[in-house]
Formats: C-alpha cells, sequence, structure tokens
C-alpha cells in the first residue's frame, strides 16, 4: 500500500467497506428484478404479452347445396395484357346486332274475299274455256269455207256512220294492258254494227274488258273481232255475208264511251293495224 492512499482503503477497513459495497448492490438488484416477474400479465409491457395472443379462427362458410364459396381472383400477372391498337390502323367496325325477322302473319281472308277470288277464277277459266272453243270453231269454220267455191274478198266499213276515228291501233294509256290493238269508232249507242267481209260466227257472247264481242272467222283465215256492243244480234256458227249487221254499238266492258272497238287478227294470229288491212280492200275511211 502507498503512502498517499486514503487510511479507509487499508487494512480490516477497505476490506469491511468492500463487503457492505457488494452487499448493498446485490439487495438493490434483488428489489428491481423481483416486482417485474410478479407483475400481472395486463401490466406487462406489450413486449410480453406476443405469447398470449390467439391466432384468428379461419372464417367458416356454410355448407349447403346452394352455396359455393367464391373461385378465387386470377392473379394479374396470369392474364395477358391487351394489345394496344395502333394508331395506323383503322379501328375494325363493331359487329352489328342480329335483326330479328318480323314473324310473317298470314292474310286474312273475309268470306266476301274468298267468293270475290273465286268468281274470278271462274270467269277465267271461262275465258279459256271460251278462247279454246272460239279457235276448234275457226279451224272448223276454214275447213267449212273450202267447199264454198269462190267468194267475193269485198270489204265494208264495220260502222257505215261514225262521228270519228278515236283511239288507233298502237297506242298506249292507262286503258290498257300493253297496247291498243284496235281501231275504235267512235258513234251513237244502238248504231248498226257491221260484218267486214263473209265469213263464220266462231264466237258471240261476254268476254271481260272487251264486253259483248262477237268473232269472225274469214276464208282466208282471217279473224274479225267487234267489241263493246250493246247488243249481239248473231250466235256462233252462223254464216254471215259481207254488211251483215251482227251487233249494235254500245260501252260494254272496259269503255270510257259508246264506240265500236274492230280489231283483225292476220291468219287468226296477233293483231295487226285495222284501218291498214281495211285500206288494202279499197275501203276508204
Amino acid at each position: 500500500m502507498s503512502a498517499d492512499a486514503p487510511w479507509w482503503t487499508s487494512g480490516l477497513v477497505g476490506s469491511a467497506l468492500g463487503v457492505a459495497a457488494l452487499v448493498v448492490v446485490g439487495t438493490a438488484t434483488a428489489q428491481v428484478a423481483v416486482p417485474l416477474l410478479e407483475q400481472p400479465a395486463a401490466e406487462r409491457p406489450a413486449a410480453a404479452l406476443v405469447d398470449d395472443v390467439e391466432p384468428a379462427a379461419a372464417p367458416a362458410y356454410p355448407r349447403s347445396a346452394s352455396y359455393e364459396p367464391p373461385a378465387p381472383a386470377e392473379s394479374a400477372s396470369a392474364a395477358p395484357a391487351p394489345a394496344a391498337p395502333s394508331s395506323s390502323a383503322p379501328a375494325a367496325p363493331a359487329p352489328a346486332a342480329p335483326v330479328a325477322a318480323a314473324p310473317s302473319v298470314a292474310p286474312v281472308t273475309t268470306a266476301a274475299q274468298a267468293r270475290k277470288a273465286a268468281r274470278k277464277a271462274e270467269r277465267r277459266a271461262q275465258l279459256r274455256r271460251e278462247r279454246r272453243a272460239a279457235r276448234e270453231l275457226a279451224a272448223l269454220a276454214r275447213e267449212t269455207m273450202k267447199d264454198w267455191g269462190p267468194v267475193s274478198a269485198t270489204w265494208v266499213l264495220p260502222v257505215a256512220s261514225y262521228r270519228r276515228l278515236s283511239s288507233h291501233y298502237g297506242e298506249t294509256g292507262p286503258h290498257w294492258e300493253s297496247i291498243h290493238t284496235g281501231q275504235d269508232f267512235s258513234a251513237p249507242t244502238g248504231t248498226d254494227v257491221r260484218a267486214a267481209t263473209a265469213g263464220i260466227v266462231t264466237f258471240a257472247g261476254r268476254q271481260g274488258p272487251y264486253g259483248n264481242k262477237v268473232e269472225i272467222t274469214h276464208p282466208d283465215g282471217t279473224v274479225t273481232w267487234y267489241a263493246h256492243l250493246s247488243r249481239i244480234d248473231v250466235t256462233a256458227t252462223d254464216a254471215v255475208t259481207t254488211g251483215q249487221v251482227v251487233g249494235l254499238v254500245g260501252s260494254t266492258g272496259n269503255s270510257t264511251g259508246p264506240h265500236l272497238h274492230f280489231e283483225v287478227h292476220a291468219g287468226g294470229g296477233d293483231a295487226v293495224d285495222p284501218v291498214a288491212v281495211l285500206k288494202e280492200h279499197g275501203v276508204s275511211l
């Protein structure tokens, strides 16, 4: 021990002071540690409560026949990102929505409409029968007229006295389906209508838009028609002479006033210009 050391650090006094110091330090340490161990769980620091927290229970889904747990959402990285449209390429048009076809509605036919349609069908059938009969009779007339011997080819005007020539052959208008196929002689109702030349009556009756009509077949096969008559004075198979009265002027059928519609069918075929035929046979108008 050096001479400069304090007196209380030497000998028994120093040792006793050292032991006393150790006892004081140990007691203080024990007093600090024991209260920490005896604190209740509610007063402990938060770090000490970590092991006391129970894990959260997994959600329980009801098990029933109609319930299905939601499907897990797909990862955003799994679906490919749509390609950005090119600014230079035109955008494709959106497909048009399909148009539903309108339901077909069957037309309602009344009893009156059915009767009208039946009458029209019967008239068409009657006209076909009459035309067929007229052709057959015309063929028979031509065979018969072969035995007549020389027959005068004299022709006359079908109307001896007429007011004017109205509609001409070849004209068009709302009154005819295509063109006017004859020559009209405007005359008062009741004016005599004459056979243009000798022949055999192969049709006499009413025929649609022609009204009352007479057809005469001549020895050379030519057929003349006289239409819109107010009266018919001959019957089929009658033999007529040139200028014989076969009926009277009228306005029956598709007609806008009293007149004679006169047609000429060369050889029994299509209609030709009646004025030209009359002139060929020396008849002036």
